[in-house]
Parts: C-alpha cells; structure tokens; sequence
C-alpha cells in the first residue's frame, strides 16, 4: 500500500477539521498482525464509510486505490468534508447524503463498510435496524469495520433499556439516546446475528479523560 507522510499542514489544526485517518482503522487494514479478516487495495474494492464527516477516512481510501463512497446526514457535513479534502489537494469521491438506517445505494453494491462512531447515535431498535442495512448493502463476503464508544469512555452514561443510554456529555448532545453496548459479548452476540464471522478488539488512549472504544471486523 501506498505510504503518505503526514504532518502539521495536513492533519487536524484548530483552524481546520480533522485530516488524519483513523490509526486503528489503518493499522487493521493495512497489516495482517491486527485481524485475520482482511482486505485488499483495490479499483474494484468498494468502500463505503457511514459519517464521513471531514473526509479523513475517505482520505486512505482514496489514497490507496479504493473505489471510495461516503454517506453524510446533510449537505453541510457533505460540502465540508469535500471542502477538507479538496484542501489536501485529494479529489473528494462521491458523497451521498444518508444515515445508518437509510444507506442511499442498492443492495450487495459494496465490498467494505466503515462505521466509526457513528451507530451509538442511534439506539434501542435501530441498532439492529442499522445493522440489517449494513448488512443489506454488503456484498456476500464483504466487510464491516465498526468502532464505537465502549463502557469506560467518559460518554459512556446511565442505562435507559437495551441499547438505550444516557450520555455523560455536556454538549449539544446532552439529551440524546445513545445505543450504546453493555460490554463487548453483548456487542459480538448481536453482530453474530448478522455475520458469519466476527472478531471484537477494544482500545483505550489515556488523556485527561478515559477513551474506550470497541471495534468490530465482521464477514
């Protein structure tokens, strides 16, 4: 695969949106010492990532050969995402606008689906809603890379009901229902009700607050 040297003029500044890809993202798909689930770089490999926001995602993909598609919730998310990565000199690809639960592309189109933070904004039955259009745009065999916030995150809240919780954020986001997983057997349990194979690996960063993630590759 193809190496990029990132720095200060083309990562994450206060003036502009994040432009780093996802670290574990990268290191799963481009080694085999992190999952037996792989991938290949490919013009013919059709990559999806649900939430594109700044396009720092779509950004790898994109570098590395892909046939790359984002889905964002509004024109806005969109344009910005175009505008970043217009601004790192990377033709922006095809960015759609879409939510989990309602993925803009025909059935069994993609061969890659990426979820980063993004399933948690839906809860309770839309979890599995979400999953199933996962699943539905997935080509047979295909793969689901999924990263979402784990129990010791400082998000993580109080439980509301299954897949229904408070979050501990103070933000705009202060009174939404997050679908957050109890614990990352409650998290490989529902996603075995959708593929044949799933591997659950969990990453913590140690900063001035706890980051907890699970993160999922699924077949």
């Amino acid at each position: 695969m193809k190496i990029v040297k990132y720095n200060k003029k083309n990562s994450h500044t206060s003036k502009n949106p994040p432009s780093y890809p996802n670290e574990m993202m990268v290191k799963i798909f481009s080694s085999k010492n992190y999952s037996n689930t792989r991938i290949k770089s490919s013009s013919k490999n059709k990559v999806l990532e649900i939430g594109s926001f700044s396009g720092n995602n779509l950004r790898y993909f994109v570098e590395n050969g892909f046939k790359t598609y984002g889905i964002e919730i509004n024109q806005k998310l969109i344009d910005l995402g175009k505008k970043n990565l217009k601004r790192l000199n990377i033709k922006p690809p095809l960015i759609k606008i879409g939510t989990n639960t309602k993925i803009p592309f025909k059935n069994k189109f993609f061969d890659t689906l990426v979820s980063i933070n993004t399933i948690h904004y839906n809860s309770g039955k839309e979890i599995h809603d979400a999953l199933k259009e996962y699943k539905r745009v997935l080509k047979p065999g295909g793969v689901l890379y999924l990263e979402t916030i784990g129990k010791k995150h400082f998000a993580f809240g109080k439980k509301i009901n299954h897949l229904s919780y408070k979050s501990n954020l103070k933000d705009f986001r202060k009174n939404h229902i997050f679908g957050y997983f109890d614990d990352k057997t409650q998290l490989k349990k529902i996603l075995n009700n959708y593929f044949n194979k799933v591997e659950i690996f969990e990453k913590f960063e140690k900063t001035n607050v706890s980051l907890h993630f699970y993160i999922a590759m699924c077949k």
